[in-house]
């Protein structure tokens, strides 16, 4: 027997087992056991080494240490009370009640909250508040690059450090995998900590690697919390639409909690939780909740707090993602209520960064299309904005796209929002991107090529497992 039969007799037996663990061990959704199925069947040792590093499902107990949270500090308001002063329908006040029972998440009032939609405005402000950082900076994101907005940015936070304040900075171990150790030497040096979340043990390669901290942090003194789309990079200062949130006020709790959970996660440490939890100031009554997910949850919570607040829709439904590949269950609740005329407006990328995510995006669209759903392709940059907004009621923005990943395996952060004015001021911007947009109608759609249609039916099957 030669080496080339050898090699394929023991793929083979390698994807025999890992066929047998998805079918009988794992507890997957079919259609997710049947993608993989499927790759394995069909490949060989590459099939194998993919599931390994980025399909196995381990036990959540082995892969993620459950972190446990409390609500012993939190001041925590009664919603029925408030009901009426804020003018809540019902539908809404069942929505708060369902994350505040399901997801760890407070109604928080005192709130005030500024939208950013462009790179170069976001960062000037972030170092300008990072440059008057007085006690901490608490910063967490997924992709933190070795260039000039990088350099920038890790200046301030060395000058910080050596003036006494504490900065702790988490980032994914694969998202920020091509950052060189080196970079953050003089911060570790001037006592700063830098942590890698899940940390590759060789290059692109870890059993962990499926399971990605996409948040993106960043909370300075208590006063100031910054959250939603933009990770730390050149290319998020040009030809970038993204959307982000500063937030002031109570609900700051929530994301410092998420945050201080994660670093007690990746520092082994047990801290004080108590001393960055504090009433600064008195803001508007601005009505909103954080909600955080990720592995270590028994439920995919984002994703079930998305269902929940799009069945709640009595007219519109405007969501704005760089991905779109939504489960049977988001699938369906749209395509009923475009049959019961209400509006559907989906506004996606014109180019794609993940080719299969992109074609796969394009399937789906095709199919709400048929039911009388509005796309629109952005054209002015690449649209990386994670918005979705129903009615005049309730608005998300956060790290969560609406994919597979970001519902079930990755560390995901956004921000429900109840206030009038800033969801019209979210609907504005919508409409704004709209003009910046091309309109793909059904008649467009159906003249694409056989080899796009080929494209679409391929990334398609390999959805789940994208």
């Amino acid at each position: 027997m030669n080496l080339d039969h050898f090699l394929l007799i023991i793929s083979f037996i390698l994807n025999l087992l890992a066929i047998l663990t998805i079918i009988f061990y794992e507890r997957r959704k079919p259609i997710n056991a049947l993608a993989w199925v499927f790759i394995l069947s069909f490949t060989s040792y590459i099939g194998f080494i993919f599931y390994l590093f980025f399909g196995m499902s381990f036990r959540k107990k082995r892969i993620v240490k459950q972190k446990f949270r409390t609500k012993s500090f939190k001041k925590l308001t009664m919603i029925e009370e408030l009901s009426d002063k804020l003018e809540i329908s019902e539908e809404t006040l069942e929505f708060i009640t369902f994350l505040e029972a399901n997801s760890y998440s407070s109604f928080y009032l005192n709130n005030n909250l500024e939208i950013y939609t462009e790179g170069k405005k976001f960062f000037s402000e972030l170092i300008d508040k990072i440059k008057n950082a007085k006690e901490y900076i608490h910063m967490e994101y997924y992709i933190f690059r070795d260039d000039n907005i990088s350099k920038c940015i890790l200046k301030e936070l060395e000058e910080k450090v050596k003036q006494g304040v504490e900065v702790i900075l988490i980032l994914d171990g694969f998202g920020s995998r091509k950052i060189k150790p080196k970079f953050f030497k003089k911060l570790k040096e001037y006592g700063g900590h830098v942590y890698m979340f899940f940390p590759l043990f060789i290059p692109f390669l870890s059993l962990r690697a499926n399971y990605r901290n996409h948040r993106k942090i960043c909370i300075i003194d208590g006063e100031y919390a910054y959250m939603g789309g933009f990770n730390v990079g050149d290319e998020y200062l040009e030809n970038w639409r993204d959307t982000h949130i500063r937030i002031e006020g109570d609900a700051i709790y929530d994301i410092q909690l998420e945050f201080l959970l994660d670093y007690e996660f990746v520092s082994n440490k047990k801290i004080n939780r108590e001393k960055y939890f504090k009433i600064k100031k008195e803001y508007l009554d601005l009505p909103m909740q954080i909600v955080g997910s990720g592995p270590n949850y028994s439920l995919p919570i984002i994703k079930s707090s998305l269902l929940k607040m799009i069945y709640t829709a009595k007219k519109s439904v405007l969501i704005q993602t760089p991905y779109f590949i939504p489960d049977d269950a988001l699938l369906d609740i749209l395509k009923i209520h475009l049959m019961s005329g209400k509006e559907v407006s989906i506004m996606i990328p014109n180019k794609p960064d993940h080719i299969f995510v992109y074609w796969a995006t394009y399937s789906y669209i095709g199919e709400l299309l048929e039911y009388g759903a509005k796309c629109y392709i952005y054209q002015k940059g690449f649209l990386h904005s994670k918005v979705i907004i129903i009615d005049d009621d309730i608005a998300t923005i956060g790290s969560t796209n609406v994919d597979m990943r970001s519902f079930y395996l990755n560390f995901e952060i956004n921000a429900f929002i109840y206030d009038f004015k800033k969801i019209h001021e979210l609907k504005t911007i919508y409409y704004k991107d709209i003009k910046n947009s091309k309109k793909l109608t059904l008649e467009d759609y159906n003249k694409r090529s056989k080899i796009i249609k080929m494209k679409e039916s391929v990334s398609r099957l390999l959805s789940p497992v994208l």
